[in-house]
């Protein structure tokens, strides 16, 4: 991995220095190309073709000052108020008075006063937004960021989706690493398709959870309205450390009757890594794991514990490290050997224990 750093920094420098490289060169071009403009620009200025230009902008700017002359002696003469009222009476007729027109000229100023003030007062109003509480970081800067904070509820924008009502959710290692930056360009990115993103904050935390179904899109066909279940969601997506949450049909199944929300709440992410790591990246399964001698690090952890119980209950002799402090959960979960983290060379006690 040093190595790798290695590299990919020697690279960096590299593609810096010639960036470096590249702008300087850049801006000694548009100078020289500047200078050129501006001493072509000062020829033709001065030359003929100049001269003809500055003697038509000259017009140009004469025409304009007499049509605005125009223009201002034609509007004083059709908005003089005693020529106003001269055409208004020849027009309407001679019973019509001075007052009469004042008072129909306040009379139309107060009609649209009020015809505004009333239409403002019975224009729309805006829907309230619902809020939610929830665990969120408004920042990258690790735990100093987090808090418990009022966010817009979600609601359904895909026929494939059901609103969950979150009655216990939990927190993984991985919304830690989510406090530091973990996943933060793929996040922004996804963020722009997602309708209830307000933005690259704050940052819903949280990974798996279980509650009940209150909402769901026309496209659901496995579920119902008051069905308990429990789901887990990936580092990109929004958390479930809050009081609703929206996701798709695929990332829910129905929650075990014989466990409550707070149990299920801890599985279904530490679960899905666990699986993923067993049977996708190792190709182990109930056949060819009988017999095998499995290690798992950190059996305390959710992860490893999940590991151990699968192990075992495959038919595997599983060895676990963990603290000295979780040794008997480690025990107690079915692994036949634990050893301690930082008392002794791991790498030898594997040796002792080899058959």
């Amino acid at each position: 991995m040093d190595e790798v750093l290695f590299h990919v920094s020697q690279s960096l420098e590299a593609l810096q220095v010639h960036l470096y490289s590249g702008v300087q060169h850049g801006r000694h071009m548009l100078h020289g190309y500047a200078d050129q403009v501006q001493t072509y620009a000062l020829d033709v200025w001065s030359g003929p073709r100049g001269l003809q230009l500055q003697q038509t902008m000259q017009q140009t700017w004469q025409w304009l000052l007499e049509f605005s002359q125009e223009m201002k002696r034609i509007s004083l003469q059709v908005l003089n108020p005693q020529q106003l009222y001269t055409q208004m009476v020849q027009f309407l007729g001679a019973e019509m008075s001075r007052t009469s027109v004042y008072f129909g000229c306040v009379g139309f100023m107060l009609g649209g006063v009020v015809g505004v003030t009333v239409g403002l007062s019975l224009r729309r109003k805006q829907p309230n937004v619902p809020r939610m509480k929830a665990v969120v970081c408004n920042s990258y800067r690790g735990f100093d960021s987090l808090l418990v904070d009022d966010v817009p509820a979600p609601v359904i924008t895909m026929l494939d989706e059901v609103l969950v009502q979150v009655k216990a959710a939990s927190v993984d290692e991985i919304d830690i690493k989510i406090c530091n930056g973990y996943g933060r360009v793929l996040r922004k990115q996804l963020t722009r398709y997602n309708h209830n993103a307000t933005g690259e904050f704050p940052i819903i935390l949280g990974r798996d959870c279980a509650g009940i179904i209150v909402e769901i899109g026309q496209k659901v066909s496995k579920f119902e309205i008051g069905d308990e279940v429990w789901l887990s969601v990936p580092y990109w997506m929004s958390g479930t450390m809050a009081e609703y949450v929206v996701v798709r049909e695929s990332h829910v199944a129905k929650k075990p009757k014989a466990i409550g929300f707070e149990i299920a709440a801890s599985i279904p992410y530490a679960g899905s890594v666990a699986w993923d790591a067993m049977v996708n990246q190792a190709h182990l399964d109930p056949e060819t794991m009988d017999g095998k001698r499995i290690l798992v690090h950190m059996g305390c952890s959710p992860v490893g514990c999940i590991l151990i119980q699968l192990a075992r209950l495959w038919g595997a002799h599983v060895t676990a490290t963990a603290n000295l402090r979780a040794t008997p959960v480690a025990q107690a979960l079915g692994a036949n050997e634990v050893i301690v983290c930082g008392q002794a060379d791991v790498q030898k006690q594997l040796a002792v224990q080899e058959p």
